[in-house]
């Protein structure tokens, strides 16, 4: 202002990613980082559209290097906002209960989301694994957060913000069911990574020496008439196998 030069503000007015739009940063351990839904990035103007501190101190500054003559109008009302009344979430179904029926990959490898066009959301990855001692279960790569199951047992979680890539399967005294459930998160936005950042399991899956295959995949896209549809569960019942039901 001092100089007479003109500036860009970013962002000036804030916003909101609605659903699973908000994407996603290159960075943090994993080269991977979430963003979450509010974007805001500390503007003038918030997402109701309300003018905060910063508005009043950048408004201040420019009209004192305004001419006295020029024509400034007085800023508007904040926008008025409904009161919603407090209320508790309640479990609506079962996530593992409503399950959709599921289908083989023609690809020795598990496929990722966009082989099949779903874009976010979940999916249930399931395969067979053989008997034997403890041992480690490697991914190529888990896009974005996966929970594993052995014979329905949770036996550990990998986060790709954390870099997380493995897992410690325990001893199986007969051949038993992986299940793998991975949440995708927002997609990177920029950067040359974005070229290939896939959702879901991608790449080969090994356990110790061995590459797993014959996957099935149960997906899940999370749209909102799915959710709706969904038969009403009895709250989070830990079923025969062991497996606590997470709500859908």
């Amino acid at each position: 202002m001092d100089k007479g030069r003109s500036f860009s503000l970013f962002v000036f007015h804030g916003g909101t990613n609605f659903g699973f739009s908000a994407g996603a940063n290159n960075g943090g351990p994993g080269k991977y980082q979430p963003d979450l839904t509010s974007y805001d990035y500390g503007s003038p103007v918030d997402e109701q559209g309300r003018m905060n501190e910063y508005y009043a101190q950048m408004r201040e500054i420019i009209l004192k290097k305004l001419p006295p003559e020029a024509a400034v109008p007085e800023p508007p009302a904040d926008i008025p906002a409904m009161e919603i009344p407090e209320f508790t979430p309640a479990v609506h179904a079962g996530l593992w209960e409503n399950l959709p029926k599921p289908f083989r990959s023609k690809f020795p490898q598990p496929p990722y989301f966009e082989q099949w066009n779903q874009n976010q959301g979940i999916a249930v990855y399931r395969t067979a694994v053989p008997s034997g001692p403890p041992e480690t279960l490697e991914f190529t790569n888990v896009n974005d957060y996966a929970q594993v199951y052995l014979d329905g047992e949770l036996v550990g979680t990998l986060d790709r913000r954390l870099g997380q890539k493995s897992v410690k399967l325990p001893e199986r005294r007969k051949p038993g069911t992986l299940e793998v459930l991975v949440e995708a998160m927002g997609h990177i936005n920029f950067h040359i990574s974005m070229e290939s950042d896939r959702k879901g399991i991608y790449g080969p899956v090994k356990l110790g020496t061995r590459e797993l295959k014959n996957w099935t995949v149960r997906a899940l896209p999370l749209k909102a008439d799915s959710i709706v549809r969904a038969p009403k569960g009895k709250g989070l019942p830990r079923n025969g196998k062991g497996r606590i039901s997470g709500p859908l």
